[in-house]
């Protein structure tokens, strides 16, 4: 694991806690390469319970629901949005153009 993803995992766990996601990851899931619902980190924060919705710009966390569209992902209703700091946006950008391939699904 390279220093920049121990980095997001650790905020990762973080928000995990404040939200009461669930216990915390030793590693982050694979996800889908430009899907802000389906990236790696939106999959490590998504539960039975919480939807995740991931951006350079910001972190959707709430229930997921059927209805609506946001980024071309799940609406989330009574969610709480977060700005992830500049090291997530970098690992963003790492993980869109495929220099992370073992955390692609």
């Amino acid at each position: 694991m390279t220093k920049i993803e121990e980095r997001v995992l650790r905020y990762v766990n973080r928000l995990r806690k404040e939200h009461k996601i669930g216990r915390p990851l030793k590693r982050l899931r694979k996800g889908e390469i430009g899907d802000w619902s389906g990236c790696t980190i939106a999959r490590s924060l998504t539960s039975k319970s919480t939807a995740a919705g991931v951006t350079m710009s910001r972190i959707d966390i709430g229930p997921p629901k059927e209805a609506g569209s946001v980024f071309g992902g799940p609406r989330i209703f009574g969610r709480t949005t977060t700005t992830p700091p500049k090291y997530v946006g970098d690992f963003i950008d790492r993980f869109d153009e495929g220099k992370l391939p073992h955390l692609e699904k």
